[in-house]
C-alpha cells in the first residue's frame, strides 16, 4: 500500500510541474485588451519584449523555443490587417514574384493572414482577434512553417 501511495505522489507531482499553456496580457492603445495563449510542449515560452528607453504604445513580445528566439510580435491598428487581408496582396504589381507561401483562415478566435515574403527574407502573419480593433503582427526571419506552427500554437482572447 506504501509503495502505490509513493508512486500517486510521484505521478501527481510530475503532472502539477509541467505547465502546458503560458499566456500575456495587453492592454492596447486601441482600447482593447488582449490575452494571448500559447501551448507550451515542446519548450516554447511567450514573454514581453518591450525594450529599454522606446515607448511602445502597443506592445511588443517574443517567442521562444528551448531558449531561441523562434518569432516576434507586435500590436497595430486594425487597418494593417485589412490591408493583408482584403487586398489580393499576391498579384499585386508591388509584390509580383515576392510572395512564396501564404495562408488565409478564419478560426473561432480570430482572422489570419500569413505570407512568406521571399525578396525581404520575411514571413509575417497578421491576426484579428475576433471583436477587437487591434491586429497582431507575428514575424521571422526563418522558416514560414515554422511561424504558422507557432500561430498553431496560439490562442487570441479579447478581455
Amino acid at each position: 500500500m506504501k509503495r502505490y501511495f509513493v508512486i500517486f505522489v510521484i505521478i501527481l507531482l510530475a503532472g502539477c510541474s509541467f505547465k502546458k499553456t503560458q499566456s500575456i496580457t495587453y492592454k492596447i492603445i486601441t482600447g482593447d485588451t488582449i490575452k494571448i495563449i500559447l501551448k507550451t510542449n515542446g519548450g516554447y515560452s511567450i514573454e514581453d519584449a518591450k525594450q529599454r528607453n522606446v515607448i511602445d504604445h502597443y506592445g511588443s513580445f517574443k517567442i521562444t523555443k528551448l531558449g531561441d528566439k523562434m518569432a516576434s510580435g507586435y500590436f497595430e491598428e486594425e487597418s494593417l490587417f485589412n490591408y493583408y487581408y482584403n487586398s489580393n496582396i499576391e498579384s499585386s504589381v508591388a509584390y509580383t514574384g515576392q510572395i512564396g507561401k501564404s495562408k488565409k483562415e478564419e478560426r473561432i478566435d480570430a482572422k489570419i493572414i500569413c505570407y512568406q515574403f521571399i525578396q525581404r527574407n520575411e514571413n509575417y502573419c497578421y491576426i484579428l482577434p475576433k471583436n477587437t480593433k487591434t491586429t497582431i503582427a507575428i514575424y521571422n526571419n526563418d522558416n514560414f512553417d515554422d511561424l504558422v506552427d507557432i500561430i498553431d500554437r496560439l490562442t487570441f482572447i479579447k478581455k
